[in-house]
């Protein structure tokens, strides 16, 4: 025989039962449950819809559509007290979610997860062995993972790389070397892992401190491209640990030719910077052929593909190129590149709207990208110019190559800090 649990509302006005032990008892932390319940979180506990009935009373009903996903939430609730006793959401057709604070007897059943943890307030702890995740849980999203669990980081996470200086501070204790099973692939210049290959792929398991969990991971999904990388888990150290997959790993890519991946040997870190190098030798003069000025022109857009490479490895994988380039204004480096580097202050009228122009001071550092990066737009914009241009070009090439090469080497540094 089923057990039953009954419950009400505030003012007695609304009694319900139901049958059985829940689907699943959830705690929620996205903004919307803060929000109407004025709390920290929801409590809450999903059955199939026959097995929950009114048995007095009447509902109100209120209907919430997510500002991210676009789907509906119905919640009902007493008309005289306004007590929330229950709702129903979209996503799960035929499902009928208990606010648990309802019940006459809260404790009786047991919590599965954490949901929405991306948004958890920091003072909410999060007890051991039960599982959480950054947002809503579904056997099909590919964004599910246990943020309980440790990361394994092989890419630019892995210790010593670029993106590793985001996750350092959060970690509980030093990284463990190991490894797990499948193939290392390259794909656009960055690794990918084949979990049905039959080798093995190195790497670092990081453990993070247990109140900063859902920040690490909310750093590490923030840079996961969609189209590259798919969740899952893998034993590692004789445990199960979270890694970022390849998908569909076997579509434009390639065999990792070394062991461990290394972003610092970019060809964008190396090589590109000696063409640079050499490009500014070469083309020093002016000349009214305007080859010089051409050449400058190429060696400043690659520069700044070097440069946009680096934000997007250390700061985000996403397509917004200007929040990208203000990070690397806010690097020490950066900013002490520009006072060292940059003897004089200029400016630079913009090829789009010539009534404006940008200014370059080395007294204000962090102001200093908007100047190079003008220069670029004007070089895309144009394309052409004379002798002004070319000195123009050149002094700013000279300049923020040096700068960046800074950069590279103080973000080296950073990166291979542990703890």
């Amino acid at each position: 025989m089923q057990e039953t649990h009954s419950g009400g509302c505030a003012c007695g006005a609304v009694r319900y039962r139901v049958h059985g032990r829940p689907a699943f008892g959830v705690v929620c932390h996205c903004n919307f449950c803060q929000r109407r319940l004025a709390s920290a979180f929801s409590v809450i506990a999903t059955f199939d819809e026959k097995y929950v009935e009114i048995t007095q009373g009447e509902l109100a009903e209120c209907e919430h559509r997510s500002d991210e996903s676009g789907r509906w939430l119905k919640m009902n609730f007493c008309q005289k007290c306004g007590t929330t006793v229950c709702h129903t959401v979209e996503f799960r057709p035929g499902m009928k979610t208990i606010a648990a604070g309802t019940f006459d007897d809260p404790n009786w059943f047991t919590i599965d997860r954490h949901i929405w943890v991306r948004s958890k307030l920091p003072w909410v702890t999060i007890p051991d062995g039960v599982s959480a995740y950054p947002k809503a849980f579904s056997q099909n999203a590919v964004h599910n993972y246990d943020i309980t669990l440790p990361f394994f980081a092989y890419g630019i996470f892995r210790p010593g790389q670029i993106g590793f200086f985001q996750l350092k501070e959060f970690l509980s204790e030093a990284p463990t070397p190991c490894e797990i099973k499948g193939s290392l692939l390259l794909r656009d210049g960055l690794p990918i892992i084949d979990k049905t290959g039959k080798g093995k792929v190195k790497g670092a398991l990081l453990r993070f401190q247990t109140s900063n969990t859902a920040e690490a991971y909310r750093r590490v999904a923030a840079m996961e491209p969609d189209k590259h990388y798919v969740w899952g888990a893998s034993e590692a150290e004789g445990k199960s640990a979270n890694v970022l997959f390849g998908r569909t790993p076997g579509k434009g890519s390639t065999p990792c030719e070394d062991e461990l991946w290394d972003g610092w040997k970019d060809p964008l870190f190396t090589s590109a910077l000696d063409v640079i190098d050499e490009t500014l030798k070469e083309s020093s003069d002016f000349e009214w052929d305007l080859k010089p000025l051409f050449r400058l022109q190429m060696a400043y857009l690659l520069l700044w593909s070097a440069i946009e490479r680096y934000v997007s490895l250390r700061y985000h994988l996403g397509d917004k190129v200007t929040k990208k380039i203000y990070q690397l204004a806010n690097e020490t480096s950066f900013c002490e590149g520009v006072k060292q580097h940059v003897t004089e202050a200029r400016d630079v009228y913009r090829a789009d709207r010539p009534d404006q122009k940008i200014k370059l001071d080395p007294q204000k550092p962090n102001c200093a990208h908007e100047y190079y990066y003008q220069i670029r737009s004007n070089i895309t914009h144009r394309g052409k110019g004379a002798v002004g241009d070319h000195g123009r070009v050149r002094k700013s090439l000279s300049e923020l190559i040096l700068i960046f090469r800074d950069v590279l080497k103080q973000a080296r540094i950073d990166a291979q800090e542990v703890i």
